[in-house]
């Protein structure tokens, strides 16, 4: 018995929903999962700069902590479950825990004053083991010859001195003249000179014995894994240079004019965001008629079938994947119970899966599709 004509499948529409979902998966997945490493190294390079400042000085730098006083949050089981470390950083804790066969009795304070975004990115920072993922470029300054970097600009000295004013100087002095059996010198210091040296120490720490000017030293340097790459070569370059003060920035008369230049002004972020709006807005205008006009399903044009099967595709996509990752990543769900999660992203997806499959069969009744 033949189908109803009504009834037939519409050949163009499917032709062009599986070419536009064939299409458009791979780009879009790719794209998702590059942001989403993105977001997820930022994330956590501002956990390293907030747990520097935050926790650092109980913890130490590379969370080695302090055997009996103070837990390690380093190869610390607890240390991987993200909703159980922003449980302790906001509420705190105290009570006997043990951590590597060692027991531990005191009290960590809570941190009610950090906002959910630092919140987040501490633990981010945490539970990725307290390592800045390495960038894909190669810094300059590590792939120098030891000895031979060129002279360091006024940005740099700039960079670099007010660096080392508030990281470097607390124990290694102004002018970095150290303390004598202490804290080693790093002027007339032969290891300065060694810029592979200096980027490893700085990055990973260092302890042991080392004898510099003739004193033997032997203390532990914490590592400051969360100093950027751009800033670290800054902080090197300043060190050195024997501490060299940046030259002093010219003022401006006020009285010259711009310099043309072929360059075009940068868009501000808002400037941005608005022209992509018009745009979009644009073409919602434009191509509304043909989204939402009943069609003949036998000869639905080319263009029409090409256009609501991009719809269909990027509705699933945007509905079923960005927005569920968008609200697990937030601060305020990412300091649940994964179990909570699991069910707010399973509600997410499944919601946006029964809205898709309603306005499908609205559409088709309404002869749309």
């Amino acid at each position: 018995m033949e189908r109803p004509a009504a009834h037939r499948p519409t050949k163009r529409l499917l032709i062009s929903l599986s070419a536009t979902a064939a299409c458009l998966m791979v780009p879009l997945v790719a794209i998702a999962q590059t942001a989403q490493t993105d977001a997820d190294v930022e994330l956590i390079k501002a956990g390293a700069s907030a747990y520097e400042a935050n926790c650092a000085g109980c913890h130490l730098a590379d969370g080695s902590g302090l055997p009996g006083t103070i837990p390690p949050l380093k190869d610390n089981p607890r240390s991987e479950d993200a909703a159980y470390v922003a449980e302790v950083i906001v509420n705190g804790l105290a009570g006997e825990i043990e951590v590597a066969g060692i027991e531990y009795d005191g009290q960590m304070p809570a941190f009610p004053s950090l906002d959910e975004d630092s919140v987040a990115s501490i633990v981010a920072f945490v539970v990725a083991g307290l390592e800045v993922p390495e960038p894909s470029t190669q810094s300059t300054v590590a792939s120098a010859t030891p000895g031979t970097a060129g002279p360091a600009t006024d940005d740099e000295l700039s960079i670099g001195a007010s660096l080392y004013s508030t990281q470097c100087a607390s124990c290694h002095q102004a002018g970095g003249v150290g303390l004598s059996g202490t804290f080693p010198p790093l002027v007339d210091n032969p290891r300065v000179a060694d810029t592979d040296y200096m980027i490893e120490t700085i990055r990973n720490g260092r302890q042991g014995e080392i004898e510099v000017a003739g004193v033997v030293y032997n203390g532990v340097m914490p590592a400051f894994p969360g100093i950027g790459e751009s800033d670290l070569d800054a902080l090197v370059a300043y060190i050195q240079s024997g501490f060299q003060a940046p030259s002093a920035p010219v003022e401006s008369s006020g009285t010259a004019l711009p310099v043309a230049t072929g360059a075009l002004p940068e868009l501000s972020s808002l400037a941005i965001v608005a022209a992509f709006a018009l745009a979009f807005a644009a073409g919602v205008f434009v191509l509304w008629p043909r989204l939402t006009t009943a069609v003949d399903r036998l000869e639905m044009p080319w263009l029409d079938a090409t256009l609501r099967s991009v719809v269909i595709v990027l509705f699933f996509i945007v509905g079923t994947a960005v927005i569920p990752s968008a609200v697990l990543k937030s601060g305020t769900v990412g300091r649940l119970d994964r179990i909570v999660q699991d069910l707010i992203g399973s509600g997410l997806w499944f919601g946006a899966l029964l809205a898709g499959l309603a306005a499908l069969w609205w559409a088709h009744r309404e002869n749309r599709i």
